[in-house]
């Protein structure tokens, strides 16, 4: 399974607490299938922190936002000529 994540996520194994699985801000990363059962899954998908992606177009709707807010961020207005 594979998903995108807004922030800095684990997830815990539904039975198994020892084990685990993370993902970095701006990341899209395969992750096992129990994921997707996880707490933490659950409710970060819930508010639109991590998502599902099954395709390429999902994969470029995911990264869409981040690439116009780091291409915002990263403009300067030029000087105002006197």
């Amino acid at each position: 399974m594979r998903i995108f994540s807004k922030a800095a996520l684990q997830f815990d194994h539904p039975k198994d607490f020892s084990v685990k699985a993370s993902v970095r801000p701006g990341e899209f990363k395969d992750v096992p299938d129990w994921v997707e059962d996880s707490v933490m899954f659950k409710l970060a998908s819930k508010d639109g922190t991590v998502m599902l992606v099954d395709s390429k177009a999902q994969e470029i709707a995911a990264e869409t936002p981040e690439t116009k807010q780091k291409s915002v961020i990263g403009k300067r207005s030029a000087p105002d000529s006197e």
